[in-house]
């Protein structure tokens, strides 16, 4: 249920960073991740601090609330932000870099990769694929937190909203070893914040072919197109940096530990 319902003071144009607004806008058109659930938590003329079901979005310049929810999984902002609400040890902490590409649609990048038999692409659209996709993501989290998630409880989290979150799926001789998704997307721009592919399918350049074709299907939305990765992710980042995308900010990813 979509229910944020607020109006964004014009001071704020100037507080938000380019970064901010695409989560922002995402919000106010009931997009991504905020296709579900939407709540505001905190508005100021400084900030405001926004929340999912799972995570919370501290935009502007923040204060934190007293009676600040802890039923979340995450917190994702920039780093001073992220700082402001993070406190004691039960926090897995990961530096992001905020990157953007500005897309011409009359240059769009040619993928004759996907010209190979053995691969395919499309957009999660029955609950078969959606429970591929899940599989994948499971996978995905346990990479990044060594976090064990049942993707029946995945399925499940998912099924009611998964549209929402433009899931696709890479699928190599008929077999789904790479996924992408959009968490926050409008007409100003649209953030692709999920990209994996199985371990046993790397170094053949298919996240390319997969990020790439995502990148066309996202410009049908938006010319900006935005992403961000760990600090550390040295391949990631000359990925990002052969096709075009360029830092524009830091961030902080937040999950709790359990």
């Amino acid at each position: 249920m979509f229910n944020l319902q607020f109006k964004i003071d014009p001071k704020l144009g100037d507080v938000f960073t380019e970064s901010e607004n695409v989560i922002l806008l995402s919000a106010l058109n009931g997009n991504g991740v905020f296709g579900d659930i939407c709540n505001l938590l905190s508005n100021s003329e400084s900030g405001i601090i926004l929340s999912d079901s799972n995570f919370i979005y501290p935009l502007g310049k923040v204060s934190v609330p007293r009676n600040m929810p802890d039923d979340f999984s995450g917190i994702l902002g920039r780093t001073a932000n992220v700082q402001k609400i993070v406190k004691g040890k039960n926090w897995l902490v990961m530096d992001k870099i905020f990157a953007k590409l500005s897309v011409d649609k009359h240059d769009l990048f040619d993928n004759n990769d996907l010209l190979r038999e053995d691969i395919e692409i499309c957009l999660v659209g029955n609950e078969s694929q959606l429970k591929d996709y899940c599989d994948l993501k499971g996978a995905f989290i346990f990479e990044e937190s060594q976090e064990t998630l049942d993707p029946k409880k995945i399925y499940s989290s998912l099924k009611r909203s998964y549209l929402y979150l433009r899931p696709a799926l890479l699928f190599c001789k008929g077999q789904a070893v790479g996924m992408i998704s959009s968490n926050f997307y409008s007409s100003k721009g649209a953030m692709i914040n999920l990209l994996f592919i199985k371990k046993e399918f790397r170094r053949r350049g298919l996240g390319k072919v997969l990020l790439k074709w995502y990148i066309k299907s996202l410009s049908e939305i938006s010319n900006n197109i935005y992403l961000f990765y760990s600090s550390d992710n040295l391949s990631a980042k000359r990925l990002y940096g052969e096709l075009g995308f360029q830092e524009i900010d830091n961030w902080i990813m937040a999950l709790k530990n359990r």
